[in-house]
């Protein structure tokens, strides 16, 4: 017997200590406790050693306490196998009742109902590895395949007198043959299976803890006494407490991020091709025209649809950019001055407005919250006034239908901030802009340029070439995201100006969406081919207004999407994570690849517990782009400020998740 249980251990151990390092989320360990409603269906008169008169036993029932130790290992998203370690009372009590004559206490016999009671007390052990399944979300069932190792048998018997109730036995009592003792030749195991399920309740934000109710049946197979029908059977009810064992955060300490090396070009020694091609705006034109200009470097900064308000206050603060219906008529993000997100957030009322405007069928929820602390708590009045001075400005300046809003108040708001702290509860003091399809709520360009309005407009293309080799033929592509729109080509050497005005080919000026960009390729006597990129000439005399078409680069395009902004101490994905991490993906290409995956959190804190948690966050995002957890760092507090802490959404701006990509579209 005990060889049997050592190679059940031996097979079972080393599945619930398999290293961490692993998966993300290796599994769970807990303890488990319940009632068990044992039942025994048994078919015997006596028990040996225990003398008995009565005619049969048949069933007994019982309540039985069981707990003890579980663990369980991930095999994948659906599946765990796992293992219970525990105590379970098994004890029951057993009774037949007859109808028969006995010697009574009067010296004569009689007729009666006779009870005969059997009170068995059954400890043992219980080992039982478990399958695991996912059924639903949350709800899962189990199946269990072990035994139980039986510690003792207890009993105590006797016979009671039920009816009549004027005499007793001989012996001048309602009770006789009373025994107890131990029962000697009793099964060690006694071989089980289970089935169940349970419901995991989590008790935090970062899934760390479960509360999990649970109910099974189990039913054993064998003896509890060999040669004797007897077996034991349960229902369970109970509930296990289980924390989640996930994989060890690697903290790693900010880099300066390093310039990328221009590619070395080694020349050909027999031909050498330089070329300096740039482009310009006919300055007779260029008073008026201003074009979109886009970096090398792009950078996305997701959308903050909060609304902070001060103290006891239902106004929208100063800082937010606030405009007239004039204003409205003529606003355009590309216009705006994104020095860093903050300065773009501050103008969210407008950004969503002309948003809500393109969209007409969308409805929007707004969600007015309050510190619920001092003169705010409880008060839901105030909490209404906030939403619906945001509605009133989408109303009033942008124009939009107010049927299309849904106004709600409540005091503190669904995923809180603490509230025991000033930071916090100005967190609290907020509406929750909630649009019914978050697609509107797509990460937004930063770019500090303006687009053209001008329909005179004119470029001039200044191609310089210096080759060793006589040209055979130059070639100058002009194109937007659709391709190319207009081509010159030539023998030759390419001339020294060429002049085109963009609306005779595209109807249209070039605009933030759909930018311009120039290419220049010639060809040398030995069939040796270069292209460059066209650079674009800022306009003195507008050096302050101008900006340029979109360059063309020859090295890798670096992306940087700010995209994830998680709430106070949380990791879960928000529900615009889906629209986010979409955009994302649709920039990957088979060339591209993910840099990094950095995570954040705000300046309050522990240091040590922040990098935990921006990693935490930085790990939600690679499981959802499908990437291995080697990109994500766990970065903790933005030591260099770029977001003004002091302001509830610099906090929310800086509890966020940059994704870095290079070589996308």
């Amino acid at each position: 017997m005990k060889k049997n249980i050592l190679v059940l251990l031996a097979f079972f151990i080393p599945i619930i200590l398999v290293p961490q390092d692993k998966v993300d989320q290796i599994g769970d360990i807990g303890i488990y406790g319940g009632m068990g409603l044992n039942n025994y269906s048994t078919s015997f008169q006596s028990l040996p050693n225990f003398p008995c008169c009565s005619p049969n036993y048949e069933s007994g029932d019982g309540l039985g306490m069981n707990l003890g130790f579980l663990a369980n290992y991930n095999v994948n998203k659906e599946m765990q196998i796992g293992l219970k370690i525990g105590y379970s009372d098994l004890s029951a009590l057993i009774s037949q009742t007859e109808n028969g004559i006995f010697d009574n206490n009067l010296g004569t016999q009689s007729n009666g109902v006779i009870r005969h009671d059997l009170d068995v007390s059954l400890p043992s052990l219980a080992f039982e590895p478990t399958f695991t399944f996912e059924l639903i979300e949350n709800l899962n069932g189990f199946l269990g395949v072990g035994f139980n190792y039986l510690i003792s048998a207890d009993i105590s018997q006797k016979e009671v007198l039920e009816q009549p109730t004027d005499v007793t036995f001989e012996n001048k009592k309602a009770v006789r043959n009373e025994a107890s003792g131990s029962l000697e030749n009793i099964s060690s195991l006694l071989p089980l299976v289970s089935l169940g399920a349970s419901y995991d309740l989590p008790l935090d934000n970062n899934d760390d803890m479960f509360l999990a109710p649970t109910i099974s049946y189990t039913h054993r197979f064998g003896n509890v006494v060999p040669d004797l029908e007897w077996t034991v059977s349960t229902l369970n009810l109970g509930v296990q407490i289980k924390y989640s064992i996930k994989e060890k955060p690697i903290v790693i300490e900010p880099e300066p991020v390093k310039p990328i090396e221009p590619e070395i070009v080694v020349p050909v020694a027999t031909s050498s091709i330089a070329a300096n091609f740039q482009v310009k705006l006919n300055e007779e034109y260029s008073k008026d025209t201003i074009f979109v200009k886009y970096d090398k470097d792009l950078k996305f900064e997701a959308i903050l649809g909060y609304v902070f308000f001060e103290e006891n206050d239902s106004n929208i603060p100063a800082r937010y950019d606030l405009i007239s219906e004039t204003q409205a008529k003529d606003f355009k993000t590309d216009k705006l001055n994104f020095e860093n997100s903050l300065s773009g957030y501050h103008n969210i009322l407008n950004i969503l407005g002309q948003r809500f405007q393109k969209f007409p069928e969308v409805k929007i929820d707004l969600v007015g919250c309050n510190s619920d602390f001092d003169i705010e708590q409880g008060n839901k009045e105030l909490s209404q006034k906030r939403a619906e001075t945001v509605r009133d400005y989408f109303v009033n300046v942008w124009k939009l239908n107010p049927n299309r809003f849904t106004i709600s108040a409540r005091n503190l708001p669904e995923t809180p901030s603490k509230t025991d702290n000033e930071f916090g509860r100005a967190e609290n003091r907020r509406v929750e802009i909630v649009p019914q399809d978050w697609t509107i709520f797509k990460p937004q360009l930063m770019s500090d340029t303006t687009s053209s309005t001008d329909k005179n407009l004119e470029v001039t293309m200044l191609p310089k070439v210096d080759s060793k080799l006589p040209l055979t033929n130059w070639e100058i592509e002009i194109y937007n995201n659709e391709g190319v729109k207009k081509t010159f080509n030539g023998v030759g050497n390419p001339p020294e100006s060429l002049d085109w005005n963009p609306l005779d080919d595209l109807g249209t000026l070039p605009s933030e969406d759909n930018p311009l960009s120039f290419k220049l390729k010639v060809r040398d006597s030995i069939g040796t081919e270069k292209s460059f990129a066209g650079e674009i000439l800022t306009n003195e005399k507008n050096s302050s207004e101008m900006s340029f078409v979109q360059k063309f680069v020859n090295d890798a395009k670096i992306e940087k999407y700010n995209l994830i902004l998680f709430g106070y101490n949380v990791t879960k994905l928000p529900p615009v994570a889906e629209v986010t991490l979409n955009l994302v993906k649709e920039r990957i290409t088979d060339k591209s690849q993910i840099v990094s995956i950095e995570g954040y959190s705000d300046m309050i804190g522990d240091e040590e517990y922040n990098v935990t948690l921006s990693y935490d966050r930085a790990i939600a995002v690679a499981k959802a782009l499908e990437v291995r957890n080697e990109k994500a760092i766990g970065r903790g507090k933005v030591k260099n400020e770029i977001y003004d802490n002091k302001l509830p959404e610099g906090r929310f701006y800086s509890r966020s998740v940059i994704v870095t990509l290079k070589g996308t579209k």
